[in-house]
């Protein structure tokens, strides 16, 4: 079998559009035979011919029904980014810590239940994301993800987020609408870095006054929850569109009637 002679060749095994390694052909500028690369017994027969000349940085094993992430993809240790969308994973099981490389990790739509907590020796990872499945809590060790910068949590069963999630000092995005979420913990107002908030169809009933600390916020979603009310800190976030709306209790403070950036 030719490779490229280039060893930092960049080999994207997408199953979710390709069934065989020849449609790699052309763009990879190599000669390679016919595999099909849906079994298992491809990825070993391939990483044992090109461990060499080739590393595996991207792989999307998305729409294939699977029900855990197969034991070969934890040998990929320069992989960055790992695509598992709508499949049937049901736990990111300890190996996960093996990929430390990674950059971004998709499992949106699948049935993840739990994620091992080795999860926080991804140190690199900065897209995380999660919309989709069947979380009931994340382990503490997501606050170890320093340079996690996008997590989307949305559409699981969280009654609860863990105090470490204020650990995230670079995380930009953080979405957990269509939860479960009956608070929000005070640690919240650490994230400095934070552009866009989101909470909206969840059960809370109050919010911490120290999200009047995140000053950068560009976006903030509460709508659909059961507030009563919204901390004066508010008035922090001059730049930022607060969306309250569908809170059917919710009486706002006359200190915030004049706020032109909370919508009702």
């Amino acid at each position: 079998m030719k490779t490229n002679e280039n060893p930092n060749i960049e080999l994207a095994l997408n199953i979710a559009k390709y069934h065989y390694v020849t449609e790699f052909e052309d763009y990879f500028g190599c000669e390679v035979e016919h595999y099909n690369i849906f079994y298992d017994s491809f990825y070993k027969e391939f990483l044992e011919d090109n461990e060499n000349s080739l590393e595996i940085i991207h792989i999307n094993l998305s729409n294939h029904s699977l029900k855990k992430i197969p034991k070969l993809v934890f040998s990929m240790i320069n992989l960055k980014s790992l695509y598992l969308q709508n499949n049937q994973i049901q736990h990111i099981s300890a190996e996960i810590g093996q990929l430390k490389n990674l950059t971004s990790f998709d499992v949106c739509h699948n049935q993840v239940q739990t994620i091992s907590q080795e999860i926080g020796q991804l140190q690199n990872l900065e897209k995380f994301y999660l919309y989709d499945n069947q979380l009931q809590n994340i382990p503490n060790e997501i606050g170890k993800l320093q340079n996690l910068q996008v997590l989307t949590l949305n559409k699981n069963q969280l009654r609860y987020i863990p105090e470490e999630i204020g650990e995230l000092k670079n995380l930009k995005s953080l979405d957990i609408n269509n939860n479960q979420l009956q608070y929000v913990p005070n640690e919240i107002g650490k994230l400095q870095n934070l552009w866009d908030l989101h909470f909206y169809n969840n059960q809370l009933r109050t919010i911490p006054n120290e999200i009047g600390k995140l000053k950068g916020l560009w976006n903030l979603h509460l709508e659909n929850n059961q507030l009563k009310t919204l901390p004066l800190t508010l008035k922090n976030l001059k730049n930022c569109d607060i969306f309250v709306g569908n809170n059917p209790n919710l009486i706002l403070p006359a200190e915030l009637k004049n706020c032109k950036n909370i919508r009702l």
